[in-house]
């Protein structure tokens, strides 16, 4: 196998919204330079942030921010909803509580954290999905503000707000769904009090983004998009943790990891073969073994130069000690996080190899 058969599996994803304020014509953006950082969960989406946020050249976010990802949701499921959501006389709060699914506003409440002096024992960016043991396994929703273990810091959310509060007519009044996400993504530049020109205009994160990429890949004529992938030897164990928690890792929970990582990373590789100059991928372990060419790779593919800042793991330049499932030591910050547990050889399914030899060959390098 050489390359993978030209169609998308987008596997339990959603499709762009069947509706003109979604059209493809009508939603060219020329002029914006957009930076997105997005890959599968629990794959390095914040070890990639981690390592952009120092760079001198590149704008900075808190956190992830689910707004792109969860506009697609709420237009599929619900599209009179959606738009009516979208023109009504509050319709500020609803953008604000998209960040994180419509449950809360994301930055309110990360502000709030900091006001307070707390920190959440719990880290997840825009949302996870847990499971608790009671009796038996059982699925529960959280959502979380707090993306990194044990740390909060300030955030300029009056900026933030009192900018799309000035824009609320505007984005009552939006023709296409690309003036929304324009005005959204200059919004949440605003959270940074030091934010800073550079080659990226704005720039958003969040994990698990595949239709969104392709529509922006659609419509963006200046994007670069970031993504992580990693081996199933370390994935299926974090899956499998941040899911169960330390429970046994059976043939069942091992299978159902690896759908997840199939199909996600089969639908990356699609996107990135249809979209070369503006997808990059990565691969997880390479970011950890090899930082130095890999980091080179990220600035070729974003047209920067290679910054130091890159080698030390920050949000806001803020030592982080990162997004792992297990808690970390306070002398850890800065420092890149390493798994240290791996699936055995023999649990590996068959497909595995093809795969991932396959993604030797799209990942980006440093000499191009």
């Amino acid at each position: 196998m050489t390359e993978l058969k030209d169609y998308l599996t987008f596997y339990h994803e959603l499709q762009i919204p069947h509706n003109s304020f979604f059209d493809l014509d009508t939603n060219q953006n020329v002029k914006e330079n957009l930076l997105v950082v997005s890959s599968p969960s629990r794959m390095g989406n914040h070890l990639i942030m981690s390592v952009l946020d120092g760079h001198p050249n590149l704008p900075r976010i808190p956190g992830e921010d689910g707004f792109l990802s969860f506009v697609f949701q709420h237009a599929n499921y619900d599209y009179h909803k959606f738009i009516s959501s979208l023109r009504s006389g509050d319709n500020i709060d609803y953008i604000t509580h998209l960040a994180a699914n419509g449950e809360f506003d994301r930055w309110a409440a990360f502000k709030e954290l900091y006001k307070g002096g707390k920190t959440l024992e719990k880290h997840a960016g825009i949302g996870s999905l847990r499971y608790k043991k009671s009796g038996q396994f059982r699925q529960v929703s959280e959502f979380i503000a707090q993306d990194y273990e044990g740390l909060t810091f300030d955030i300029d959310y009056d900026a933030y707000l009192v900018f799309l509060r000035q824009h609320a007519g505007d984005i009552r009044n939006a023709e296409n769904f690309n003036d929304v996400l324009s005005l959204y993504l200059q919004a949440i530049q605003l959270l940074d009090y030091d934010r800073k020109s550079g080659r990226y205009d704005t720039y958003i994160a969040a994990s698990g983004m595949r239709t969104q990429l392709k529509w922006v890949c659609q419509t963006f004529k200046n994007v670069r998009i970031l993504s992580s992938i990693r081996s199933f030897h370390s994935y299926a164990i974090s899956h499998i943790r941040s899911r169960y928690g330390d429970c046994k890792l059976t043939d069942e929970f091992v299978t159902e990891a690896w759908e997840h990582w199939y199909h996600k990373v089969t639908d990356l590789l699609w996107l990135q073969k249809a979209y070369p100059e503006k997808i990059g991928l990565v691969l997880f372990e390479d970011l950890l073994e090899e930082p130095m060419q890999t980091h080179e790779a990220i600035c070729n593919h974003l047209g920067i130069k290679y910054d130091p800042a890159m080698q030390q793991a920050t949000i806001y330049g803020i030592p982080v000690k990162g997004n792992a499932s297990k808690s970390r030591k306070n002398s850890s910050a800065g420092t890149f996080y390493k798994p240290k547990e791996f699936l055995d050889n023999d649990r590996i399914p068959d497909d595995y190899a093809v795969l991932w030899n396959y993604l030797q060959t799209r990942k980006l390098e440093s000499g191009n």
